[in-house]
């Protein structure tokens, strides 16, 4: 792991999608599979080396920060960045990066479980010279953030084609998990909604700068409604995806 790297969890938003489920409760903590899913991503930090994590909260907030408490239950300390308006991914990491500096921010949501390599992620943020780095898988029906990348595996374009001097390109799903450096995330606002692709990447795309992609062939599950959240409880039932200690 990256000891200048610095970790956050986005959990801070409604959960609309696993209604009427969080009405009374945070989709970070909906259980998947007998666990809390925003657990799943704390423990791949974990594995990983991490030994710190900030999580952004919001709606119901209190019962976030209660069950996970200072995070040593799972063995990583957890802070928080409590928002009193909703600020999105964007504003949220605008105001977590008030809590860790300029360093460079491995990002992911509570609510997808993503088997990334960190060390090849690492290896590709190094490669690559990028604001950022999001990990992508092959474009799928469905799929989150539909995403263009040239040869080289760089992102030309997000939601459409690139301009046609890009030539040969093909497309890719953002995972929610990126790495961001410091330039990008100094872009974001701290005080008010903003989307991190939205806000952040697509004008660094505009000004020129460089946005990698990292093709992940592993296992990706967001679970943000019911049917993908039974769909992850089958796959670690069947030992496609086990699960980190």
């Amino acid at each position: 792991m990256s000891e200048e790297l610095k970790a956050m969890i986005l959990a801070a938003g409604y959960g609309t999608r696993l209604r009427p489920y969080t009405e009374t409760l945070p989709k970070a903590l909906y259980p998947v599979a007998g666990r809390p899913m925003i657990h799943y991503p704390l423990l791949w930090l974990k594995r990983w080396g991490f030994n710190e994590v900030i999580v952004n909260t919001h709606y119901l907030a209190e019962m976030i920060e209660r069950e996970l408490g200072d995070g040593s239950a799972l063995g990583i300390r957890v802070r928080y960045s409590r928002e009193e308006i909703l600020l999105g991914t964007g504003g949220g990491i605008g105001r977590a990066r008030r809590m860790i500096g300029r360093s460079p921010m491995l990002v992911l949501n509570a609510d997808t479980i993503v088997d990334v390599d960190l060390e090849e992620l690492l290896a590709r943020r190094k490669k690559a010279d990028a604001v950022a780095v999001m990990a992508v898988v092959e474009e799928r029906p469905g799929g989150y953030t539909p995403l263009a990348l040239d040869g080289e595996g760089m992102v030309r374009a997000i939601g459409g084609k690139p301009d046609p001097g890009v030539g040969d390109f093909r497309r890719a799903n953002f995972t929610g998990l990126s790495i961001l450096e410091p330039w990008l995330t100094d872009s974001l606002p701290a005080d008010r909604m903003a989307c991190m692709v939205r806000d952040g990447i697509i004008p660094a795309l505009t000004a020129g700068a460089r946005v990698a992609a990292f093709s992940h062939s592993g296992y990706w599950k967001p679970m943000d409604d019911i049917k993908r959240v039974e769909e992850a409880e089958a796959d670690i039932a069947a030992g496609r995806f086990r699960p980190w200690k």
